[in-house]
């Protein structure tokens, strides 16, 4: 009788470390990773990553310096970065979505332009 019992014990542990890793996988996957580089020969200050339901503050980034943030898209909608030496919204992600997640890299350079690249097809 306990030969059995072992081994529905085993098979539950399976079963339950394999939901686990599912879960864990896709909770990874969904994440939403941004790093802001700082080309510029000054620190930038307050930069503001917004959207799809999702706020992120990054107080300051030194001068050649890079801060990166992981945040999870809550609606549909494209993502945006905003610093205080510039008073523009800068598309950095046309479409975000919840299931999805993501991996953009943003440089600031030192003539004010802002670029991204989308890691997520990579």
């Amino acid at each position: 009788m306990k030969k059995p019992f072992r081994i529905g014990l085993l098979v539950v542990v399976a079963i339950l470390i394999a939901a686990t890793s599912v879960q864990v996988y896709l909770i990874l996957d969904s994440r939403y990773t941004v790093t802001v580089k700082n080309d510029t020969s000054v620190p930038i200050k307050l930069v503001q990553i917004s959207g799809g339901g999702s706020e992120v503050t990054i107080d300051s980034i030194d001068a050649g310096g890079s801060e990166t943030r992981h945040f999870w898209i809550e609606t549909d909608g494209r993502l945006e970065l905003q610093h205080d030496s510039d008073n523009q919204r800068h598309i950095i992600d046309g479409y975000v979505t919840g299931s999805l997640g993501g991996d953009t890299t943003v440089t600031i350079h030192p003539d004010g332009a802002v670029t991204s690249i989308n890691h997520r097809s990579e």
